[in-house]
Formats: structure tokens, sequence, C-alpha cells
């Protein structure tokens, strides 16, 4: 409540309930993350949990030109790394994204972070740069993973390198892209029925029926696609978070101004 010369106001009775009821929103949406987080984590460790090293990329195996593991030892291992620890960056980002447990537990957030950035992100970005560069499906494909990875690696960097600085604001900026960028996978998962859709209607025209062209056009697609409605919908959701903040100063400096 709030006190002008002695009356009292029920301005913060009522914000309580209304703060409560924003949080709703928040907390469906991580709900819905954690369990599309767990599908898709599912969905890849039924496959590269069998450890078979006969087993590669959907793409290579659906197009008929699978890596033989005696030609080329180490795809199968760096690939599987790659599985590996891209799991443990997007399993944590239900985590980092938790606003309580960032608000109660800020070690717990801190340390939670450092396993997100040291054993999730760079390995992963290392071993699918090394996939790509060594072993690239295609180089149109190739191109439209590479520059997420290298936009995966620089954000997450930055905001690691704000956060020491002390610039906690800035730093969870930019993790928010980074976390974005992590859900990537999320992303093109969901669009991919629709990319599919399109491309599939020239396959037996302008794509001539040819798997391996297919697949490099709709891999391709569908990365790009996905990159530009994650920075679409990370950025607005940062520039209506700035808009909010910058219109509740003003009210804020003339409830000061009432109270004095």
């Amino acid at each position: 409540m709030t006190r002008h010369g002695g009356e009292t106001h029920d301005d913060d009775e009522g914000r309580v309930p209304q703060r409560r009821r924003r949080r709703w929103p928040v907390r469906i949406a991580l709900g819905l993350l954690a369990a599309y987080v767990a599908w898709a984590l599912f969905g890849a460790w039924s496959r590269f949990g069998q450890f078979d090293p006969e087993l590669g990329s959907a793409a290579r195996e659906y197009a008929g030109n699978q890596l033989s593991p005696a030609e080329y030892p180490w795809y199968f291992p760096t690939l599987t790394l790659h599985v590996m620890t891209a799991s443990v960056a997007l399993a944590l980002v239900f985590f980092q994204m938790w606003p309580w447990l960032r608000r109660t537990h800020p070690r717990v957030h801190r340390s939670v972070g450092r396993i997100y950035i040291f054993a999730g992100v760079y390995p992963a970005v290392i071993s699918a740069l090394v996939v790509q560069v060594f072993w690239p499906f295609s180089v149109a494909t190739m191109f439209s993973q590479v520059v997420p990875l290298l936009l995966w690696f620089s954000v997450t960097t930055y905001g690691y390198v704000l956060r020491r600085r002390g610039h906690v604001e800035e730093h969870r900026r930019w993790m928010l892209r980074s976390f974005g960028l992590t859900c990537l996978v999320l992303v093109e998962l969901a669009i991919d029925p629709l990319i599919q859709l399109a491309i599939y209607t020239q396959f037996h025209t302008r794509l001539e029926s040819n798997r391996d062209i297919y697949l490099q056009v709709k891999d391709s697609t569908e990365n790009w696609v996905g990159l530009m409605l994650v920075i679409l919908v990370v950025e607005g959701f940062l520039e209506y978070e700035r808009i909010r903040s910058a219109r509740r100063q003003p009210s804020a400096a003339s409830r000061e101004s009432t109270v004095r």
C-alpha cells in the first residue's frame, strides 16, 4: 500500500495479484518449452543412443550417401560429440530461462550458466564446425549451418564477457540471444513439415526427382528460415522489453513526485 500524508491506498495490494497473473503465461511457456526440449532430446537419443558407427545424419541416410566408418573413422564420434554437448546446452536452456531460479538461487544460475557455455555451447560448436569442414553434406547446407554456429559462439562469448565485467542487464540480453540460437533446432523441427511441403512441389520438376538435391535445398532453406525466425522473435521481445521499461520510468517518477 502507498501512503500520502497519513492516507493509505490499495495500489500495492492490487499490484500483487496483477504480478501473479503475469507470471502464468511465463510458466505455461516454460512448461511447453520443457516438454518440447524433452521430446526433441528423446528423438535425437533414440537414434544416437545406439552408438552405432554405421549411423550418421538422417539426411545422408535418406539420400543414400552415408559415410563408411572404415574410411572416415572420426566422423561418427565427432557427430556424436556434437549431439551430446548440444543436448547439454538445450537441456540447460530451460533452467537458465527460469526466472524463479535466477531470482532465488543466483549462484546456481551462474554455475548452470558455466556448464551451459563450457560443456554445452563451445564443444557443440567446435564439433559441428569440424563435421562441416571435413565431412560436409553439401556446400549449400554447410554455409547455412556454419553461419548460425559462428553466431551462436560469438553471441554466447560476448554475453559471458559482459557478465565478467559486471554488466548484468546487457549480459541477460545477449544470453537471451544465445538461448534463441540454442533453440534454433527446435524451430527447425517445427517448420520442417511446411518447408518439406513447399520444396516437394518441385521434386519431380526442377529438382528432377533427385533426393540428394531435394535434401540440400530443403535443409539449407530450413536453416536460413529458422535463423531469421529466431532473430525476429528474440529481437522483437527485447525491443518490447525496452519500450515497456521506458514507459515505466516516467510513471515511476510521477509517483515519487506525488509521494513527496
